[in-house]
């Protein structure tokens, strides 16, 4: 259970700094986005980031022992979150911005984080009880 903690708070960690650099970086080199935009923008990087958790839990140890499996199982999980408009809230989110109405409908990419944010639990969740089976 510690290790699990450990390693989902470092991985969401990973996932603030990368968010922070690749928001930053832009302000930094072209000028200023409104505080919408970099709201939608931050909103949007943490919600792909935190699906991005949750697959690499389920295709991480001690569900999937052996390096290959690991390997093509992240792939399939990686394409069925960008591919999969009921399975995952990526594609709906990376719409929004691509259409540029994030900024319109901030309850919809918050709506979209929160069901990422219960993606990650439920990954967290099968990890432990399926793990512990596996030991």
């Amino acid at each position: 259970m510690r290790v699990l903690v450990a390693e989902t708070a470092a991985c969401l960690l990973y996932t603030a700094a990368v968010t922070a650099i690749s928001l930053l970086w832009p302000q930094v080199a072209h000028g200023r986005a409104s505080l919408a935009e970099f709201g939608a923008g931050a909103v949007a990087h943490l919600t792909c980031g935190v699906v991005g958790v949750a697959v690499g839990l389920l295709c991480g140890r001690p569900l999937v022992s052996r390096v290959g499996t690991a390997s093509l199982v992240g792939c399939a999980l990686v394409l069925l979150a960008l591919l999969g408009e009921w399975v995952s809230p990526v594609p709906a989110t990376l719409r929004l911005l691509g259409t540029n109405t994030a900024t319109d409908r901030p309850t919809v990419l918050i709506g979209l984080t929160v069901v990422a944010v219960a993606m990650l639990a439920a990954a967290s969740a099968v990890v432990l009880v399926l793990g512990r089976r596996r030991e």
